[in-house]
């Protein structure tokens, strides 16, 4: 069975994948067709493979164990993953939402050693290319100001990325990782950050 290559890059982050599973890819290239991109160094690249073992449930909480910028593991009882030096593996259930929890807390492990942070809030962007973030807990009105906003684009309505570039500016970029909006247009671009909100029910 040949292997199918991609990489999926966002807010500046690269991770390519090689996967076997020929379902698995065409669910993982139309979810985030928007994401994938060619031509960039990976900041990983990891051998993925799938299992029908089963586990207590998609609900369990993830298990990361981090020694350095550069190596690390995370498990959960749908997947598997550890990395060392740019090369890993990955073991997950054959479904797009184990690759879509696995990508989350890659994400979150590795934005701190690069200036970001994976937040829990919903984002948009104004004509201008000023974003603007609304950070909160569930049921705190993050996607109600996204979808009042007609005048603004929406970068996500669950979790967004905030980073700071080699400017030292801090920028807000979306993330395929969508709420109760579902999914919208790929962001994939930074957008200055202007104010940061905590909207209160």
């Amino acid at each position: 069975m040949s292997s199918a290559a991609i990489t999926i890059t966002i807010a500046g982050i690269s991770i390519k994948f090689i996967i076997k599973n020929t379902a698995l890819t065409a669910r993982i290239r139309n979810r985030y067709a928007g994401w994938m991109t060619k031509g960039l160094k990976p900041l990983i690249t990891l051998m993925c493979t799938t299992t029908r073992k089963t586990g207590p449930g998609r609900s369990s909480l993830p298990k990361v164990t981090l020694a350095g910028p550069n190596r690390g593991h995370c498990m959960r009882s749908d997947f598997d993953c550890c990395w060392d030096q740019g090369q890993g593996t990955i073991t997950l259930r054959g479904s797009v939402y184990s690759f879509d929890a696995c990508l989350r807390v890659l994400l979150s492990t590795l934005l701190p050693w690069h200036d970001g942070l994976l937040i829990h809030a919903s984002a948009v962007a104004a004509a201008n290319g000023c974003g603007y973030v609304f950070a909160g807990t569930s049921g705190s009105g993050k996607t109600t100001i996204a979808r009042l906003l007609h005048t603004a684009s929406v970068l996500n309505d669950e979790l967004c990325v905030v980073r700071t570039d080699r400017k030292r500016q801090v920028t807000v970029t979306g993330t395929p990782f969508w709420g109760e909006m579902r999914q919208g247009p790929a962001h994939s671009e930074p957008f200055r950050l202007v104010v940061l909100y905590f909207p209160k029910k």
